[in-house]
């Protein structure tokens, strides 16, 4: 095999290339100025600094150009060493012999052969959530052969479920776009995929316009503002690539400066943010105390840890979000014949991905009293971790919590085992409802058919409530009394709102009065001139009603009648009390009158 060392002069001296120029028809090389779209074959312009006029040089890049692009391109000459993916290749022409990733290896595997003649070995990566690739306008123009669009559905289907597309490289001029950027952009998230974005850096001071993190930031930011692409368009973070070798001899805190710039100024636009570099890099050049994984933790930035492996089931790097573990995967779908992939290791961020619960893979570990839950590499997981399907909140320092907690501004109920509960729960004497979320609840709260109380302290409330001129009941399971209740010894109506009725109310097709209390009227009630009643169920009485022996007549609207009354072709005499006269005879006006037994009129005489 190959020597990287050797592999480096073969390329910066164009021998792979010159090679299959040589070989391959002169129309495989398309003419400058072709579109992204064209599907003309195309070799890629190498890429460089506009400011400095350097090309891209790094663990990764040779001469402005992705060192897989080239050594893909060479695979197409007669004799040449296969470059990548070995699966089903003769071990003789095996370039490399190392990890790849296809549809079969899933979420949590890769395929490792540490020499061409050995049989596969999958290597198992127990900490991962997701499959994802990550892509530039090389995966779309491989270079001698036509350029086209990534079809995303077979992406999509291959079990990827997540991309991370580059936008441009250095700073802002338009040359230094990602011609393919748009064009990826829509279709992965047209395929459902969780969509990033990052730029390959080249900054080497803070401000200016020509290599410069401020130009970079810009940069970003313009290309997002052309496609419409706002902060809740992307699942991912926008990663600064921090590999090129100008890069490697600054300042270490004048790196740290860089990021601060780049990362402050699209966190200030809203947009979540990260750090993309190699686990040399990680460990030996991004040493300034902005790039801890303490640091980083707390300005929110994500970690993205390239780490081409031999074998292994991490990346090397404590707190890894995603780990970029092989440049030679092969999903269907792409141009470029193979590609960069990489797995997802934090639950938080693939939380955030896919907006579910996503499962721990942590290890509980005890020490002095407190319980820890710590990551594949040692260090302890902090904030919310889901562990077979129950959250647990661990501190900054790790330690599991328990008992009352304040998270974000809300409470959550933690029991001894460090269990979040949710639902209705009995604490210290009071019920307490905790939402799906497990956030203590307040105010009023719709639980299944009924609608609840709870104090500003989250204790249900029980009884009387009053809230400005309104008055609620809540009976003893805490429910929101409607319609009739019976509340010591007297009843009340309430609205399908919880609202105490008072005065004149009607329910089905009777009418009820309330007194100012809300309790309920029955019997005799006067309101000014006029006289109702109401009887033992509270109903207001119409027509005839007999009260305490006497007949009474009521209207319609329930007003008592006195004085002459003509119903049904018959006439009726009521009382000034409203007392119907009847078996009586009666002189008024100096005319008698003889009322029978039901009331009515059967005789009437005028005296002379």
């Amino acid at each position: 095999m190959i020597s990287d060392a050797t592999l480096k002069r073969l390329l910066s001296c164009g021998v792979a290339v010159l090679l299959c120029a040589m070989l391959l028809p002169v129309s495989a090389i398309a003419e400058e100025g072709s579109s992204p779209n064209s599907g003309e074959s195309d070799w890629p312009e190498s890429e460089y600094d506009r400011g400095t006029g350097a090309q891209a040089e790094s663990w990764r890049y040779t001469e402005g150009l992705p060192d897989s692009l080239l050594l893909e391109y060479a695979e197409e000459c007669p004799g040449a060493s296969v470059f990548g993916a070995y699966d089903d290749l003769p071990s003789d022409k095996v370039q490399s012999a190392r990890d790849t990733w296809t549809k079969e290896n899933g979420t949590k595997s890769y395929t490792y052969r540490k020499n061409p003649a050995d049989p596969d070995t999958i290597v198992k990566v127990p900490g991962s959530y997701a499959v994802g690739i990550d892509v530039s306008e090389h995966n779309n123009a491989p270079g001698g052969r036509p350029a086209s669009s990534i079809d995303w559905q077979k992406v999509k289907a291959d079990g990827v479920s997540f991309a991370i597309i580059r936008c441009g490289y250095g700073s802002d001029f338009a040359s230094q776009d990602d011609k393919w950027f748009a064009d990826n952009f829509r279709g992965a998230k047209a395929a459902g995929l969780k969509v990033g974005v990052y730029l390959y850096s080249y900054a080497t001071k803070i401000q200016g316009n020509n290599s410069a993190a401020e130009s970079e930031a810009a940069h970003v930011l313009r290309i997002l503002r052309q496609n419409n692409i706002r902060p809740a368009d992307l699942d991912l973070p926008i990663y600064l690539d921090l590999e090129d070798d100008s890069q490697e001899v600054l300042p270490r805190s004048l790196l740290g400066q860089i990021a601060k710039t780049f990362c402050g100024t699209l966190q200030r636009s809203g947009y979540k943010v990260g750090i993309y570099a190699n686990q040399y890099w990680y460990t030996s050049v991004l040493t300034d105390p902005v790039f801890s994984k303490e640091s980083m933790k707390a300005a929110n930035w994500s970690r993205w840890v390239a780490r081409y492996s031999w074998g292994d089931s991490d990346p090397g790097v404590a707190a890894t979000d995603i780990w970029q573990f092989t440049e030679i995967g092969k999903v269907n779908g792409t141009p470029k014949k193979y590609c960069d992939v990489n797995f997802v290791l934090s639950s938080t961020l693939a939380s955030s991905m896919f907006q579910a619960s996503v499962e721990s893979n942590g290890k509980w570990v005890q020490k002095s009293g407190n319980w820890y839950l710590r990551d594949p590499w040692g260090s302890n997981l902090t904030g919310w971790q889901l562990v077979g399907g129950t959250y647990y909140y661990m501190n900054s320092s790790g330690v599991m919590l328990t008992g009352w907690q304040q998270v974000g501004g809300k409470w959550y109920y933690l029991g001894s085992s460090g269990a979040m509960r949710t639902g209705w729960q009995m604490i210290n004497g009071y019920w307490y409802y905790l939402s799906a979320s497990g956030a203590m609840a307040t105010g009023w709260q719709k639980v299944g058919s009924c609608w609840y109380h709870l104090k500003p302290s989250g204790a249900m409330t029980t009884g009387w409530l009053g809230q400005g001129p309104t008055w609620y009941y809540l009976d003893g399971s805490g429910a929101m009394a409607t319609g009739w209740k019976r509340v010591g010894g007297a009843w009340y109506w309430f609205s399908e709102s919880g609202h105490m009725a008072t005065g004149w109310q009607k329910v089905g097709s009777c009418w009820y009065h309330l007194k100012p209390s809300g309790a309920m009227t029955t019997g005799w009630l006067g309101q000014g001139p006029t006289w109702y009643y109401l009887d033992g169920s509270g109903a207001m009485a119409t027509g005839w009603k007999r009260v305490g022996g006497a007949w009474y007549w009521f209207s319609e609207s329930g007003h008592m009648a006195t004085g002459w009354l003509e119903l049904n072709g018959n006439t009726f005499f009521l009382e000034a009390n409203g007392a119907m006269a009847c078996n009586t005879i009666k002189v008024i006006g100096n005319v008698t009158y003889e009322f029978d037994g039901n009331g009515v009129l059967v005789n009437r005489n005028e005296e002379d």
